[in-house]
């Protein structure tokens, strides 16, 4: 009798040392988002063109394998690396489910200031992992 315990416990600890480990369970989808080709326009200003206030308007590819992203996130930064206002997050819309494609962004530059000024983009999925960042510049002169 004392040798069936010993066989029994080691298969019950291999076991449940498997369980959740992608075994015909239900999982979380595990893969970050990539974001690529980062086009905008326009790429500089003159100052207090567009009245104080510049759109810039473009594109970026992602690709998501779980077709679960959610965020688009930018930050502006100043010529120094110092952010100049919160991030702006907005809900990507009609991304459910969709594996690859390009999204559209704006970014408003305030050109009362003259410097160069970067941007980051990133993307989100929904439990929250994070793609990788681009940063561009736009010049105010």
């Amino acid at each position: 009798m004392r040798k069936m315990k010993l066989l029994v416990l080691p298969l019950l600890l291999a076991l449940i040392a498997g369980c959740g480990r992608g075994g015909g369970g239900s999982s979380q989808p595990q893969h970050a988002p990539t974001i690529s080709n980062l086009q905008y326009t326009p790429q500089s200003a003159t100052l207090n063109q567009d009245g104080g206030l510049i759109n810039v308007t473009g594109t970026l590819d992602f690709n998501d394998i779980d077709g679960n992203l959610s965020t688009l996130t930018i930050n502006i930064y100043d010529s120094n690396g110092t952010p100049l206002a919160p991030p702006t997050t907005s809900q990507i819309q009609g991304a459910s489910g969709v594996t690859s494609g390009t999204i559209g962004i704006v970014v408003a530059v305030n050109t009362t200031v003259a410097g160069s000024y970067s941007f980051g983009i990133h993307v989100t999925d929904s439990i929250g992992l994070q793609s990788n960042v681009i940063m561009r510049t736009f010049i105010v002169s």
